[in-house]
């Protein structure tokens, strides 16, 4: 039970964290906090809801809610179980605090970025790809066709690490922290939560990577492995750091308007 204390507790410092945050809340910036907390909060009310079997078992129940109660203390019994309920938790808050992120920072630079710097980044694939053909003889046809196919369309089909690198570049000054330090950051919860998608299979090059005590092993064709049984809070700090990390980003970002949050257009937290 102090795990979820400790849950609670963090969760509270976050809700006066936004309460207090200077945007409004039509803004991207403020958005983002509150679509995080959402997350966040589902993930604890998803623990409460296997750990109050515990409370709940010691009432007086009837025959039927007795066996329903039964399963919920099962999954906290049967070691099997319990790992099988924490990763599917794991993956689904690491999935969507990862996706809030990426979806609030496409759609601050869509806003944030003139017209130049948009095709910068659109184009990008295209114009590394001339600098490797600049030698050879190319019609304006065949021309039309390589930008046609290696220049993206919108900004959500650019990697989000030339999004945030491009802010990082723009607004450096301005920056709270670390910026290197929160690169690296983000690399890895990148990392980890594209291993989510391959059954926490790592393909690529070895590296690790320690967070609150905790180093992380991505061995190339191996399961990510940990240095110490991760607990029910170690994802739910890795998910408030990502916050953390992305709130110093957009607090960086010196902008006279309102980053509009598009609310009529997204599911509310």
């Amino acid at each position: 039970m102090k795990h979820l204390e400790y849950i609670k507790n963090s969760l509270k410092e976050l809700e006066i964290e936004i309460s207090n945050y200077p945007f409004k809340s039509e803004d991207w910036r403020t958005s983002y906090l509150e679509l995080t907390y959402s997350s966040l909060e589902i993930y604890y009310r998803h623990w409460c809801s296997i750990y109050s079997s515990q409370i709940v078992s010691e009432q007086n129940l009837s025959k039927e809610q007795e066996k329903i109660v039964e399963d919920f203390k099962s999954t906290t019994k049967n070691m099997t179980l319990f790992y099988s309920t924490r990763n599917s938790f794991n993956r689904s808050l690491l999935t969507e605090a990862w996706s809030t992120f990426e979806f609030s920072l496409t759609y601050i630079c869509e806003q944030l970025f003139d017209e130049n710097i948009k095709n910068e980044l659109l184009e990008e694939d295209f114009n590394d790809l001339m600098k490797l053909l600049s030698t050879y003889s190319i019609s304006e046809q065949h021309l039309t066709k390589i930008k046609k196919n290696f220049s993206k369309k919108h900004l959500t089909h650019v990697p989000v690490t030339r999004k945030y690198n491009k802010i990082y570049s723009i607004f450096k000054h301005n920056h709270s922290g670390d910026i290197e330090s929160d690169r690296r950051y983000l690399e890895f919860i990148g990392t980890y939560r594209n291993c989510i998608h391959t059954n926490y299979i790592y393909h690529g090059n070895n590296k690790e990577y320690s967070f609150h005590g905790t180093t992380y092993y991505f061995v190339n064709g191996e399961a990510v492995s940990h240095s110490k049984e991760p607990d029910i809070t170690s994802m739910f700090d890795m998910a408030i750091e990502l916050k953390n990390v992305c709130r110093r980003l957009f607090d960086s970002i010196d902008y006279p308007g309102l980053l509009e949050f598009p609310a009529d257009k997204v599911i509310q937290p």
